[in-house]
């Protein structure tokens, strides 16, 4: 899942892309709204803020190191009524932004931001982005943001699905440096009383060792299989499997996370 570093932002019918570059610098964190109603008054987001959640106080920076003091927030704001069958959904449309902040003596000054895009919920369908620090040297994080959707109540058909980016400042911009799908679920089932379903789960797991000053990260997926038979029509077919596959592991090479 790629996201290129722009904000797209509804202007009546029109799309507007903004470039990170013209967000003014110097642009100061005070508190949730101020903050907000500044980006809204500069037209860089739409919609009713939701909520500015600080993920790290310790973002990676390749090049300046630990003297960086940067900080990431995630950035929400909402817009239409959502309509369907999902109870704690408020609204359809849902932008999403990480913004980097630096802090110079007792203030949080703007860096650089990254749009993560449109979350869009409708009938049974819904999405949610997160976000969490992952250490990935002694004492910085990187910013590990999960990309949630699902379809829950049809009955016949459901599934779950969590696609993760991993985020570190590198040349001065916010940059994902390693995705990864940590939850893949699915059901169906059909008239005859035919059942089945499959779920992939992903385990990250911070290693030891080091690559170019950066903790190396290893994957751990574990595939679940299962088939149930109506009793009517069963065959002596049903199967359940349980598969793990091989552990990946990624190392830092200087500007991404690669597998060997």
């Amino acid at each position: 899942m790629v996201f290129d570093s722009v904000l797209v932002k509804a202007d009546d019918s029109l799309t507007t892309i903004v470039d990170s570059e013209q967000l003014p610098e110097g642009l100061l964190f005070k508190d949730n709204e101020t903050f907000f109603k500044a980006l809204v008054e500069k037209k860089f987001v739409a919609g009713e803020l939701i909520d500015i959640t600080f993920i790290t106080e310790n973002l990676v920076s390749v090049e300046e190191g630990e003297s960086a003091q940067l900080s990431v927030a995630l950035i929400q704001s909402g817009e239409g009524e959502y309509v369907g069958g999902r109870e704690g959904i408020q609204y359809a449309t849902v932008h999403c932004m990480l913004v980097v902040f630096k802090k110079v003596g007792e203030e949080q000054v703007f860096r650089d931001f990254v749009s993560l895009g449109d979350v869009e919920s409708q009938g049974l369908v819904s999405g949610s982005i997160e976000g969490e620090e992952i250490k990935i040297t002694d004492d910085n994080a990187a910013v590990l943001i999960h990309f949630k959707s699902s379809e829950e109540g049809a009955g016949d058909y459901g599934f779950r699905k969590d696609d993760a980016s991993l985020y570190v400042f590198v040349k001065s911009k916010l940059t994902s440096v390693l995705e990864m799908t940590l939850e893949d679920y699915q059901f169906s089932s059909d008239e005859h009383g035919d059942y089945s379903e499959r779920s992939s789960v992903t385990e990250i797991k911070v290693l030891d060792s080091k690559s170019n000053g950066l903790y190396d990260i290893s994957l751990h997926t574990t595939v679940n299989v299962s088939v149930t038979k109506d009793e009517e029509s069963y065959d002596g077919n049903d199967a359940i499997e349980e598969a793990p596959v091989d552990p990946i592991t990624y190392r830092w090479d200087g500007v991404k996370y690669q597998s060997n």
